[in-house]
C-alpha cells in the first residue's frame, strides 16, 4: 500500500491513479468511515478541482448527514460531501502516513483525507483491514466518461430574474434561483447586470487577496468541485503570487489557485434582511464554480467596514 501524496491541479483519473500506487480499494461505506475518522483526531483534508488544491487540516467532528450530504461545522474541518456523486475510495501509504483517496462516479480524485503523524499509522491500518473490499474492480458508469456541466441555453427574463433576486432575504434563496435556470450561475450573472454582478479581472482578484492580507480582514473561503464543498474560516498572514499561481500557506491551511485555469470572475451583490451583501464568485475555463469568498460574519449581521473598503476598491 505505498503511494504519493497527490496535490495536482488538475483531477486525476481513477485508471491513472491506480497504475502508479499501490493502493488498497475500499468499500464505499462513506457515511462509516467518516464516523471511524472522528476518532482519529486531527487529519489532513484536501479538496481538488480544476483549479485550486483546497487544504484544511483538523478534526471531522459532529457530522451531520442529510440526504446524502455529509457535513461537518466550523470549527472543525468545515465541509458538505455531496456523497451521492462519489463511487470509490482508495488507501494509499508512505512513511506511515495514510490517505483516503475518494473518487467521483465519473473517476475524478474530488477529496482526500490523510493522517498527520505516524503515531495514527495504528488506527488507521486497522480502518483499512476493516472496510477493505474483496471486489478490486474499479468499472465506471457507462453514462459519461467525464463530468461536464450543461450551458443554459433558454431565454431569460431579465425583469423577472432581477425582480426574484432584489427580493432575497438570505444569500441562500440564490440556490433555487440557479436551479431553475439550470444551475448555471454564470448566465443568471451576465442576465442581472451591474447592479447585483459585475465581471472582475484576475488582477483585481489578487489585489483584492492582497488587500485581505494587509487588513488582515477576516473570511470565508468556500473551495468546491461538483462532490464536495471545503470551507476555511480565519484572516490571511500572507500570499505567495507569480504569474501562474496564489499560494497561501498557513497554519493548518495551505491553498493554491492556479490563474492560468481561470474563467469568469464575478463580484456578486445580493440582498438580504442585514442589507446587501457581497461575494467574489470565481469559475474555471469549464464554467464550474470552484471558489466563493465571502465576509466572517453571521447571518444578523452586517458586512464588515473593511470587507466592503476591500470590495469597493475593486
Amino acid at each position: 500500500m505505498n503511494g504519493t501524496l497527490l496535490m495536482t491541479n488538475f483531477f486525476t483519473k481513477i485508471d491513472d491513479f491506480i497504475n502508479t500506487n499501490d493502493a488498497v480499494k475500499l468499500r464505499s461505506e462513506f457515511v462509516h468511515i467518516f464516523e471511524q475518522l472522528a476518532k482519529q483526531g486531527k487529519l489532513s483534508a484536501t479538496l481538488f478541482s480544476g483549479a485550486i488544491t483546497h487544504t484544511e487540516q483538523g478534526q471531522f467532528a459532529d457530522m451531520h448527514n442529510r440526504g446524502n450530504t455529509l457535513m461537518h461545522f466550523h470549527p472543525n474541518i468545515d465541509t458538505r460531501l455531496f456523497t451521492a456523486k462519489w463511487r470509490f475510495v482508495y488507501a494509499t501509504e508512505q512513511n506511515k502516513i495514510i490517505c483516503l483517496n475518494f473518487f467521483s462516479r465519473y473517476g475524478d480524485l474530488v477529496y482526500q483525507v490523510c493522517s498527520t503523524n505516524k503515531a495514527q499509522y495504528t488506527k488507521f491500518s486497522a480502518l483499512i483491514v476493516e472496510m477493505a473490499d474483496t471486489d478490486n474492480s474499479h468499472s465506471l458508469p457507462s453514462v459519461t466518461e467525464n463530468f461536464s456541466k450543461v450551458k443554459y441555453t433558454k431565454p431569460i427574463d431579465r425583469k423577472t430574474l432581477i425582480e426574484k433576486w432584489s427580493m432575497m432575504t438570505n444569500v441562500h434563496q440564490a440556490s433555487k434561483i440557479f436551479k431553475y435556470h439550470g444551475n448555471d450561475p454564470v448566465t443568471v450573472y451576465q442576465t442581472l447586470g451591474k447592479n447585483y454582478a459585475r465581471k472582475i479581472t484576475t488582477e483585481k482578484l489578487t489585489a483584492f487577496f492582497n488587500a485581505l492580507v494587509k487588513n488582515q480582514l477576516k473570511l470565508m473561503m468556500f473551495a468546491r468541485n461538483y462532490a464536495a464543498v471545503q470551507c476555511h474560516v480565519g484572516s490571511l498572514v500572507e500570499i505567495e503570487l507569480t504569474e501562474q499561481s496564489l499560494k497561501i500557506s498557513i497554519m493548518d491551511f495551505d491553498f493554491i489557485l492556479h490563474l492560468l485555469q481561470l474563467g469568469d470572475i464575478w463580484l456578486v451583490t445580493k440582498p438580504t434582511d442585514s442589507g446587501l451583501v457581497n461575494s467574489i464568485n470565481v469559475f474555471d475555463k469549464n464554467e464550474n464554480e470552484i471558489l466563493i469568498l465571502t465576509d466572517k460574519r453571521t447571518r444578523d449581521e452586517t458586512e464588515n467596514t473593511g470587507w466592503l473598503d476591500a470590495i469597493q476598491a475593486i
